[in-house]
């Protein structure tokens, strides 16, 4: 589930789709992590891992200035989806433990 995960997410993100879109392929995954007792930002690493491998790889093009604009704005995606994983692994949480979580209409 991580690799699925991680390969859609990429690949969302690549494309420059919205949250909404992205949603759904977070949900499963941190759903999962609250069923294990992770902790919240142990579920959102998947989102701060992805970021560091693509600085990784783009490293040299984005110090030459190449695509300094667009690395941005995909980094600024990320952060969006990693606030994201944190309201959905609380629903998922919540939801564990018995609990209605409609606050915000974070549940379906």
């Amino acid at each position: 589930i991580i690799t699925d995960t991680t390969v859609k997410l990429f690949d969302e993100i690549i494309d420059g789709s919205n949250i909404e879109k992205i949603k759904p392929i977070l949900n499963d995954f941190i759903k999962l992590r609250a069923v294990q007792d992770f902790l919240p930002s142990e579920a959102a690493n998947i989102i701060f891992s992805l970021k560091k491998v693509l600085y990784k790889e783009l490293e040299k093009e984005i110090n030459e200035e190449k695509i300094f604009n667009e690395f941005t704005k995909i980094e600024s995606q990320l952060d969006e989806i990693a606030l994201a994983s944190f309201n959905l692994y609380m629903v998922a949480n919540a939801y564990k433990e018995g609990k209605k979580f409609f606050r915000y209409g974070l549940m379906r």
